[in-house]
């Protein structure tokens, strides 16, 4: 969609600027030649005789020889129109650039730039020393302009006079680009259109986003945070809530005028309000009507500053009032309370306890997408001391129950997008995340999901996935207490388990499959280091979002107590983990026998499964608790080595340790899911499923 973006800037001698550099810069030459791919092309026109062959040569003169004060350029920034061709953009920027220059024979160097291929844009830059005809060397070109009646060669090129002030000749740049690029986007047949007015000019009630350009659009791809970025984002988000609140305030208009239109359709007299019937209508009505005035006031307590370059400031002086807001959304309520004691949950000191579910709003996000909270809070602690401004925001307060249950000396902290499942590693001290908050807010508000678990290998927490209240409750009953619960989505809980001392990865793996087997959590989530979600951040799954809105995960008990069952199951544990080691170390014999005497060239497929099992175990130092893992494993490695689905089916069957006894029942549906699986991961890898060289097969 063709966007509107044309934007000016002036260099001077005074401000420190360059007009050789600026050249360069934006032509890609010289020492910023490494990005030349980024310039799709780039010419100049009217420029002096000594010049026309190396343009570049015309600015460096201007950095050397231009007076004092004297205006080096003036840089001209556009987006072109994403829907033209290069050519056809090539040649509305032609057209543009002889309208600022040609009148008066200005001098000027464009270059065009793909940015990215999704960003076209140009950069003209343009002297304001006219063309004459008349030969000068580089010195005289930029000397002051010859008196009347001497020969204007004995001085330098006039300055051309571009109106009464910078600011009329920006206001009819402006205008007249969108006249020329919408006049080439007609004759292209496209029906779409820029408009140089403001959004304020055009009566339309939305705020203007900001211009990021390229390099602020890479590092923002790069979870690097910038000042331009995060008004755009404030600006983006705000815009989306003000749509959401005037769609639901012409729904209420609807149902208003519906509300009429059925009262006077049904002539109802007074007899039928006597009955109240007409009380009623009137009542909804009022009801709607009140509805209406507060979406209102919510919506006027969000707006942002219309001029982007004001808004941070302008946020600054409005964040008691967006503070508040969130507090007001946020409340406390007795009725709410009752309903979360009836789930079981005793412990409902909560650093987001909310009427409903608590669920990120518009405010919120504005908040964290800006850092606002951050600013408020700093504010507020130096001036006046407030309790709630030491402490920080409650996403900090919850951050710290979590931590301060958890009681690690290090952490580790994951950050996932939500779309693409990439997940980025932070490891920090309790004090660090802390400090990180503000950074975690804003791409949390991005669409990352938080995450966290001990950072040590050695730890003595486990935890149980995907449970409801009641299992919470029963836990407890049964002294199975937990340290730490956090519900994760409305009614599912984590429940983090501390034991009494620091035990090896296998032990606690194993305690957590009993736990999870036992409270029927998620035992693919049963292991000694997954990771677990951080309270205080929203839920960015699609399937937990109401009406656009992400809930909160919440830290909902935090004793950091240690269980009371905890030397019961440490022993439990030991005794488990022992008894995988003994499998593994029995399984690893019976593979050294079966591979003795196998034969290194062109194996069969059952061969080759034991010298593949082989491998891993040695590998792993026998330690192999999870077979079925085993069997993945070395599927996706015999198919990469050739082997067709049907031979490592075959293989899984004659080969896989105790496969009758662990799968007894569904031993071949286990077996084509798992090869199944296997060839999906190849052709994701873009392998074909089988790749045959001619090796023995087995069948």
């Amino acid at each position: 969609m063709a966007i509107y973006h044309c934007n000016v800037r002036v260099g001077s001698k005074s401000s420190d600027k360059s007009a050789g550099a600026k050249s360069a810069y934006i032509t890609r030459t010289e020492k910023y030649s490494k990005d030349s791919q980024e310039v799709i092309t780039s010419w100049s026109e009217n420029m002096p005789l000594w010049a026309k062959e190396t343009p570049n040569e015309y600015w460096k003169s201007a950095d050397l020889y231009e007076r004092k004060n004297g205006v080096l350029f003036r840089e001209v920034e556009i987006a072109l129109p994403i829907e033209l061709s290069v050519e056809k953009n090539k040649n509305l920027t032609l057209d543009f650039c002889r309208y600022l220059t040609a009148e008066k024979s200005l001098p000027y160097t464009v270059a065009i730039h793909a940015g990215k291929g999704n960003n076209p844009h140009a950069h003209i830059l343009i002297s304001e020393r006219m063309n004459d005809g008349h030969d000068r060397t580089p010195e005289t070109w930029f000397r002051r302009a010859a008196n009347k009646g001497k020969s204007p060669a004995t001085g330098g090129a006039k300055k051309a006079d571009l109106g009464k002030s910078r600011k009329s000749w920006l206001e009819s740049t402006r205008a007249k680009w969108a006249e020329i690029a919408n006049k080439h986007l007609e004759i292209a047949g496209y029906s779409e259109r820029i408009d140089h007015r403001s959004y304020e000019e055009l009566g339309i009630d939305k705020i203007p986003s900001v211009h990021l350009g390229p390099n602020v659009v890479e590092m923002e791809e790069k979870g690097i945070e910038t000042d331009r970025g995060d008004r755009n984002l404030v600006v983006e988000m705000d815009n989306k809530e003000i749509e959401k609140l005037k769609a639901e305030e012409r729904y209420i208009d609807e149902c208003i005028r519906e509300n009429k239109e059925r009262q006077r359709d049904t002539g109802l007299d007074r007899s039928h309000r006597a009955n109240g019937t007409i009380d009623g209508e009137i009542e909804r009505r009022e009801q709607g009507a009140d509805r209406r005035n507060r979406i209102k006031q919510q919506a006027s307590s969000r707006r942002v500053e219309q001029e982007p370059e004001r808004s941070f400031s302008r946020n600054e002086r409005d964040s008691s009032k967006l503070e508040q807001s969130i507090r007001n959304y946020h409340g406390n309520n007795e009725q709410h309370q009752k309903i979360f004691k009836s789930a079981g949950l005793q412990d409902m000191g909560s650093s987001l306890v909310g009427g409903v579910y608590p669920r990120d709003s518009a405010a919120s996000r504005i908040f964290d997408l800006a850092g606002l909270g951050d600013i408020f809070s700093r504010k507020r602690a130096a001036h006046t001391g407030d309790l709630f401004a030491m402490k920080g925001d409650r996403t900090v307060q919850a951050v710290r129950r979590q931590l301060k249950a958890m009681g690690c000396k290090n952490y580790e902290v994951g950050i996932r997008d939500a779309e693409t499942g990439k997940m980025m590693n932070k490891t920090w001290a309790a004090k660090e995340i802390e400090k990180n908050v503000p950074w975690l807010k804003r791409m949390n508000a991005q669409g990352n999901d938080i995450y966290i678990r001990p950072g040590d290998d050695k730890t003595n927490l486990l935890l149980i996935d995907d449970v409801d209240g009641v299992t919470v409750e029963q836990m407890t009953e049964d002294d199975c207490n937990p340290a730490l619960v956090v519900e994760t989505s409305p009614k599912n809980y984590q429940v983090w388990v501390k034991l009494s001392k620091v035990h090896e990865g296998i032990v606690r793996k194993e305690i957590a499959r009993g736990l999870a087997k036992k409270y029927n959590g998620d035992m693919n989530s049963a292991d000694a280091k997954h990771y677990g979600r951080l309270a205080g951040f929203t839920n960015r799954k699609s399937e937990y979002q109401e009406y656009g809105r992400n809930p909160y995960v919440l830290c909902r008990q935090s004793s950091g107590v240690v269980s009371s069952k905890s030397l019961q199951l440490e022993s439990w544990g030991i005794q488990q983990a022992e008894q995988v080691q003994l499998k593994s170390k029995k399984l690893e014999r019976q593979l050294a026998i079966l591979t003795t005497n196998t034969k290194k060239a062109r194996p069969d497929s059952v061969t080759a499964y034991r010298q593949e099992a082989y491998k891993l175990y040695s590998s792993a130092g026998g330690n192999y608790g999870d077979i079925s893992r085993l069997d993945w494993l070395v599927a996706n490695n015999l198919l990469e080595r050739g082997y067709s689905p049907q031979n490592v089916k075959k293989a899984i069957l004659e080969a896989s340790p105790d496969i009758l006894s662990r799968k007894t029942g569904h031993v071949e549906d286990y077996i084509d899911r798992t090869v199944g699986k296997a060839v999906e991961k190849q052709r994701e890898k873009g392998l074909p499923p089988s790749r045959n060289r001619g090796m023995g097969m087995g069948m």
